[in-house]
């Protein structure tokens, strides 16, 4: 039986088509975040190819399988983290397509970071994967990637939202417990009268 052939190389306009249902696979997993917040038009993905094809430190790989797209992942080569000065090639977005899985594309796409790293004086590999994605996450466990964050994201109006609402509820309950001590001292039954010449105690 013969072995198929698999390469990587640079995405290309021809190849927009196949990248914009890949990317509508990787955003249908990205659950609740996702919703409300459409994928990149054709349009849109033409631009990223134009801006990764003009940025040394940007890339925008496809892997073929017998020359058929298989798999796609979106390099970007960035300090480690705002406070660690290492540069890392991150890994966006690296997903094979259905029918190539366990054949060895996405090792290709992570030998092809990885060769993309060592040009670029990275001296680190990090990938930004969902964490509910569980055969994800055991792909690159198994390559030796070692959980560093979890990424979370929020919609800036609704965040605005929940905050203000937070700050309402904070200052409801003391007002609530205010006007419950009133009711008590209200409810609270009068002294009886003391017997003449008694004191009152405490």
């Amino acid at each position: 039986m013969t072995r198929a052939v698999i390469s990587v190389r640079e995405a290309r306009p021809e190849d927009l088509p196949e990248l914009a249902e890949s990317w509508s696979r990787v955003h249908g997993v990205l659950g609740r975040w996702s919703r409300g917040l459409p994928g990149p038009s054709v349009a849109e993905l033409s631009g990223v190819l134009e801006r990764a094809a003009a940025n040394a430190d940007e890339r925008f790989v496809v892997a073929l399988v017998d020359g058929a797209p298989a798999g796609i992942a979106y390099l970007t080569c960035r300090p480690l983290s705002p406070l660690h000065a290492e540069r890392a090639a991150h890994v966006d977005y690296l997903h094979v397509r259905d029918g190539f899985r366990r054949s060895g594309v996405g090792r290709a796409l992570l030998a092809a970071a990885a060769g993309w790293a060592e040009e670029n004086g990275a001296g680190q590999v990090a990938v930004n994967v969902h964490p509910g994605l569980r055969d994800a996450n055991r792909f690159f466990a198994r390559w030796g990637f070692a959980p560093l964050s979890v990424r979370r994201a929020v919609p800036t109006p609704a965040l605005r939202r929940m905050l203000l609402g937070d700050g309402a509820a904070g200052r409801v309950p003391s007002r609530r417990r205010e006007a419950a001590r009133r009711v008590m001292q209200l409810r609270r039954p009068a002294p009886l009268p003391l017997p003449e010449g008694a004191e009152q105690a405490g």
